[in-house]
């Protein structure tokens, strides 16, 4: 088992993954991102949310039908889903929520932008790469609008052949990528890597290291977080507390240490609506994180008394410390 205290250290900033530099154009928008206001529609975190789902959808559509492809909506919505997350963690504790979606390959995409977006801030990425970083979420896994549903929602184990299709589809997304404005085509060698491994045991290149694009190894661990937050029709979720467990300790050497200590410091092993036991004897769920304390967010009692407090800021009560999770059904609901 990897010694979390060893991955979980105060820093205030990480140092950057190894892999490809950016160049100076690779975070450059092309069209300036509309500014996010309260005025900007009155959109909520939610709003933006499925203004996100019905995009991306509206793009793998287009890939199916190897129709053009207009990324220009998609930077104003990178920009507005990176500003969300920095403010606040309700679009986070969705992410990992494993809520079922109308279209489950869309909500993928935007889930991954989100989880990757607070992946980005724990690295220490500026505002402009981390909209990038959300930006490369958004259109990750455009190349699986290509692979047939029956397939995707298959429950059995994949023939060779059916294995071989899917294994196939980041070349699919970093092809319809490579056809887009030109500013844009940064995100082709993203979407055909995110599949890589530092082990070098992920598909299609078996790439290894650093030779895999930074914004690659964070869509990566992403997306696989996300795989095992929701359900997929071959298993159940899991928790989101035993999703991080897994990925710090199961898989320490199919990502850098640095990418995973990010994990823990901005998504922690307790996300947000992570229900746990205080050393109270309280039941409590996760409200939002601490950075700098990742094992002492702040909570809301589920069944606060009148000489409690509903809230409660672990990072500023040292006598209170959570002692465990709370199990959870596959279905998401608590068993205590």
């Amino acid at each position: 088992m990897a010694r979390l205290t060893d991955l979980i250290r105060r820093t205030d900033r990480l140092p950057p993954l190894a892999g490809p530099a950016f160049t100076s154009t690779s975070f450059k928008p092309a069209a300036p991102p509309p500014v996010v206001t309260e005025t900007d529609g009155g959109s909520t975190d939610r709003e933006w949310y499925q203004r996100a789902i019905l995009e991306v959808s509206r793009l793998g559509r287009a890939v199916a039908e190897q129709g053009d492809l207009d990324l220009k909506p998609l930077t104003g919505l990178a920009s507005a889903l990176t500003s969300s997350c920095r403010n606040h963690d309700d679009l986070l504790r969705h992410a990992v929520s494993g809520s079922q979606a109308l279209s489950p390959l869309a909500a993928n995409c935007v889930n991954v932008a989100i989880i990757g977006n607070r992946l980005a801030e724990g690295l220490g990425y500026s505002q402009a790469e981390r909209e990038c970083v959300t930006l490369a979420g958004l259109v990750h896994d455009l190349g699986m609008f290509l692979v047939p549903d029956s397939l995707v929602a298959k429950p059995q184990t994949l023939t060779s052949s059916e294995r071989a299709l899917v294994y196939h589809h980041p070349r699919n997304g970093a092809l319809a990528l490579s056809r887009v404005d030109a500013a844009y085509r940064w995100l082709a060698s993203i979407v055909e890597q995110e599949h890589e491994r530092w082990d070098g045991r992920g598909y299609p290149h078996q790439l290894s290291g650093p030779r895999i694009h930074r914004i690659a190894q964070v869509i990566g661990l992403a997306d696989v977080l996300d795989a095992l937050v929701n359900p997929r029709p071959y298993r159940h979720r899991l928790s989101a507390h035993r999703a991080v467990h897994q990925l710090v300790t199961a898989q320490k050497h199919v990502f850098p240490q640095e990418l995973l200590r990010s994990l823990l410091n901005r998504i922690s092993l307790y996300p947000p609506g992570t229900e746990v036991r205080l050393s109270t004897g309280d039941d409590a769920t996760v409200e939002r994180l601490n950075a700098r304390t990742p094992l002492r967010p702040v909570v809301r009692l589920i069944a606060p008394t009148a000489m409690t407090e509903r809230i409660l800021d672990l990072s500023l009560t040292p006598s209170v410390h959570i002692v465990e999770v709370l199990a959870q059904s596959p279905s998401g609901g608590t068993q205590v």
